[in-house]
């Protein structure tokens, strides 16, 4: 988890560094490379809330607030459908980014 969210990180930076260098070429390959850019981090900003979702959700359950424990986990398994979904369409669009032209070049 720590090196998808270290990936998303960097993911960030890289869409801002295209976004900033945009205007100095060719507009189209630039959409294209920063589209799956995009998309990559938009993957793993869902895994990522998804596991801070649950850690957030499963501290509000507590001795005090046993009223909490049934909504809490149908949230937790709900974000968690959601987080595998997610992780699902990683590998195709790491591929798809990989194969993306270098619009500097």
């Amino acid at each position: 988890m720590a090196q998808r969210h270290a990936l998303r990180k960097s993911l960030k930076k890289l869409c801002f560094d295209v976004e900033s260098l945009a205007g100095l070429y060719r507009p189209r390959a630039v959409k294209i490379y920063s589209s799956r850019c995009e998309e990559l981090e938009k993957i793993l900003g869902l895994a990522n809330d998804a596991v801070a979702t649950k850690r957030l959700a499963l501290s509000l359950v507590s001795t005090s607030r046993p009223d909490l424990a049934k909504p809490a986990g149908a949230l937790v398994r709900w974000n968690e459908r959601r987080g595998r979904k997610a992780l699902q369409g990683l590998k195709p669009a790491l591929k798809e980014f990989r194969a993306a032209p270098a619009f500097w070049s």
